[in-house]
């Protein structure tokens, strides 16, 4: 894959995890305890793949 292949894709993946906590946390509040912890998990699972993924983009730069 090329450069601006792989730049592509990894803002596509950011955008897409974001996307998914954004709409966790729009349904959050309306969970019950055990979902708000199923989706924190989830969420914290999100994000640790987001920083992830921005380290990869950062190693784009070089």
């Amino acid at each position: 894959m090329s450069q601006p292949d792989d730049l592509s894709k990894l803002l596509h993946d950011i955008k897409g995890k974001c996307a998914s906590i954004k709409g966790a946390a729009d349904l959050f509040r309306d969970c019950s305890v055990e979902e708000k912890r199923e989706m924190l998990a989830l969420m914290s699972e999100a994000a640790r793949n987001i920083s992830g993924t921005l380290l990869e983009l950062g190693k784009t730069l070089k």
